[in-house]
């Protein structure tokens, strides 16, 4: 095993960095680490002796190259690949692990590694971090790993992968995993900067991450959007309003947005409209906090599932709303926080219907979203929508990956 040089606080740590740096809190709670509790020793325990008991069905050949995918919400590549490279799936869920199954994917866990990253993290003592380093080395030498696709690079998790892959010269790949704008992403949160290549949705992402990173523009590849669209025309009158996780780095403005979604949710009920709340994968549900919000959350779904079941969809700044526009839903934007008001530039975020954190602005906007026949459409240039599903997906796939496992060569 060669050596592993020192981790740096601020390489592992960045995202936390930057948030301290502009005055918004800790991108993570100090609680967060104190959350691993014997219940999830007990999950330990359990998945491991799951993903031991029911090993995968398909059979792994040496022949075939080892592809580690750190973001199950890509499994659609995966799918597609699964047939000419070994799939390694790395997460931390039980859910994922029943989802994925019958796939024939190999998968793990790395819960004892980001055990010690917490450590590491409450602690500034790197030590913690510098032993999870060398626990995913080995993990990597021995399943022969090739290649290393994530869906996000700024987590404290996915830093650690990227840190020693490139340590151990092993190609790294970033996918595009939400709407990203030049400033906040790139500017702020150094997003896709890690990697070796970087997959996005449109030339549009291409063109700011070249310029924000003074980046060859070879090492950046569009494949359009990766996930499955809707293309049916909805009928219901169903509002979707998104949540956001804006307590976790700025208290008053997570409970400033609550207070709009209560507001949408009267407006629905004067319109004599279904509302349906979809919580951000970050946001932690307070029942005091919610009030009679906590009647129309959704639990355990997809946002395509609940995209099903909507017409309209309402938020500020999620790439869920790029998502839905994308899905043929009409989508209304509130401008309200300075960090809303800043997507404004954004050609991505040029919806049709606009409004305030105003009562009477909702309901008049709400009103004409439901009367009107129009829809923001997206151009090409920001947001490719048919790239992913051409016929020849698999080749082209395949051509990027075969172009990333040479990069370190």
């Amino acid at each position: 095993m060669q050596d592993i040089n020192k981790i740096e606080y601020e390489d592992l740590f960045q995202d936390k960095k930057i948030f301290d740096s502009i005055g918004q809190g800790r991108y993570y709670s100090e609680l967060y680490p104190c959350k691993i509790k014997e219940q999830n020793k007990k999950k330990t325990r359990f998945l491991k002796y799951l993903i031991n008991f029911y090993q995968d069905k398909k059979r792994f050949t040496n022949e075939k190259k080892n592809i580690l995918f750190l973001e199950h919400r890509f499994s659609r590549i995966a799918d597609v690949l699964s047939d000419s490279y070994n799939i390694y799936l790395l997460h931390d869920s039980i859910k994922i692990y029943r989802e994925f199954r019958n796939k024939g994917y190999h998968q793990h866990f790395y819960r004892t590694w980001m055990k010690c990253i917490d450590k590491s993290y409450i602690t500034h003592d790197m030590t913690f971090a510098e032993k999870a380093a060398c626990g995913v080395e080995r993990y990597f030498a021995k399943n022969n790993i090739n290649l290393v696709i994530v869906g996000n690079d700024k987590r404290f998790m996915e830093r650690l992968i990227m840190i020693v892959a490139k340590r151990m010269l092993i190609p790294t790949v970033v996918i595009q995993h939400g709407a990203y704008t030049d400033e906040w992403s790139f500017g702020k949160l150094k997003t896709a900067n890690t990697a070796d290549i970087f997959w996005t949705w449109s030339d549009y992402i291409k063109d700011c991450y070249v310029k924000r990173f003074n980046k060859n523009p070879d090492s950046v590849t569009v494949i359009g959007y990766p996930f499955e669209l809707l293309n049916d025309k909805p009928n219901k009158k169903t509002v979707l309003f998104l949540g956001n996780n804006y307590k976790n780095t700025n208290y008053d403005e997570g409970i400033g947005y609550i207070r709009i979604a209560k507001l949408v949710l009267k407006v629905c009920d004067e319109l004599d409209v279904n509302f349906l709340y979809r919580p951000h994968p970050g946001e932690e549900i307070d029942e005091l906090e919610y009030g009679e919000l906590i009647n129309y959350i959704r639990k355990n779904t997809t946002l395509l599932e609940d995209l099903k079941l909507s017409s309209i969809v309402i938020g500020d700044f999620s790439s869920a709303m790029i998502e839905a526009s994308l899905c043929n839903r009409k989508v209304v934007q509130v401008v309200w926080s300075d960090r809303s008001k800043e997507t404004l530039k954004d050609p991505m975020y040029s919806f049709t219907y606009k409004t305030s954190d105003n009562y009477d602005d909702i309901k008049i906007t709400l009103k004409k979203c439901i009367e009107d026949k129009n829809n923001s459409i997206i151009d090409d240039y920001y947001m490719h929508k048919e790239l992913f599903f051409e016929e020849n997906i698999k080749k082209n796939v395949e051509r990027i990956i075969d172009k990333s496992l040479n990069v370190t060569k």
